[in-house]
């Protein structure tokens, strides 16, 4: 491998890695954006726009999309309770 293609490399690595992270702040933006949606902010659709023209990979439209298509409280509410364990009682030593 000659410096040239080295170099080359490292500017296509970087420029994968910069996509990638603008990528995933928008995605973060979007999750906001959907909460402000849900609670009836509907001026947030301009915001949620705007970033799907932004996103750049296949794997960002996708998650996107399904953070349009879901309630932004639904993660929580399928969350199985975890069984009460029995409950010790300490005595404190005094």
């Amino acid at each position: 491998m000659t410096r040239g293609e080295n170099a080359t490399d490292i500017k296509s690595l970087r420029t994968i890695m910069i996509i990638r992270l603008k990528s995933s702040l928008q995605l973060e933006l979007a999750l906001e954006a959907k909460e402000y949606l849900d609670k009836g902010h509907s001026k947030a659709q301009v915001w949620m726009d705007r970033i799907a023209e932004v996103l750049q990979t296949d794997s960002a439209k996708r998650l996107l999309r399904e953070i349009q298509s879901i309630h932004s409280c639904d993660w929580w509410k399928n969350l199985k309770k975890k069984p009460q364990t029995e409950k010790k009682e300490y005595v404190s030593r005094v």
